[in-house]
């Protein structure tokens, strides 16, 4: 009984360290996707902002 109640323990720390692993993994990706996801943002908007550019030449000039 006491080496059952043991590798229980044991798996209950396993599962546990899973998921500080797996949450500490999402943070990370989070910030590269972050850092990614900021210059993907700034050159969506350099494009945004040569579009407008363009279409206001277009239109009115």
């Amino acid at each position: 009984m006491k080496k059952r109640r043991l590798s229980q323990n044991e798996e209950a720390i396993r599962g546990i360290l899973l998921i500080v692993v797996f949450i500490i993994g999402l943070i990370f990706l989070r910030d590269m996707l972050v850092k990614r996801g900021v210059n993907i943002l700034m050159l969506t908007r350099q494009d945004y902002m040569n579009a407008v550019e363009y279409y206001m030449q277009k239109k009115y000039g």
